[in-house]
């Protein structure tokens, strides 16, 4: 069957994909967060909007998120999660913030989505302090060798 490249392309099978960004301070701690609709606390970001490269949708994001500006060229690709579950396969592009952050920096956070922020070290995310959980991403981050592809398994 020989199809037109239009047509060929409109029988694949979709795939979701959302960024996220790596956001370090001056004393090496992350910042996550965590939304009202999940029970983990992770990187900020979110879901890419059609025509939205993953760059501009984790600029986007944190703009929306946590009111943070910031340009292209100050974010680099950390890693790529390619997350599999029973609902949907997705790929997860987190960026890192190549500048650190003052950890009192004034955070506007997006009342509709965040409950809250916070600056947790790699101890913290290891060891579950406070009960937390957290996505995939910042326990990569908190890992002795992270890596920059991970399939992730979801059940």
């Amino acid at each position: 069957m020989n199809l037109p490249w239009w047509l060929f392309y409109a029988t694949r099978k979709k795939r979701a994909a959302s960024a996220n960004v790596i956001c370090e301070s001056h004393q090496g701690n992350l910042l996550v967060v965590k939304a009202k609709y999940k029970p983990y606390w992770s990187l900020p970001g979110g879901w890419i909007d059609r025509n939205e490269s993953p760059r501009d949708a984790a600029i986007r994001e944190l703009h929306e998120e946590i009111g943070l500006e910031v340009r292209a060229e100050e974010l680099e690709l950390a890693s790529v999660i390619n997350r599999i579950s029973r609902r949907a396969d997705t790929y997860l592009f987190v960026f890192r913030l190549k500048n650190r952050l003052d950890e009192n920096v004034q955070l506007k956070l997006q009342s509709s989505e965040i409950a809250g922020y916070d600056w947790v070290s790699k101890q913290d995310i290891r060891q579950k302090r406070q009960d937390r959980h957290y996505n995939r991403a910042p326990k990569n981050w908190a890992a002795d060798s992270p890596e920059t592809y991970l399939e992730n398994r979801i059940n």
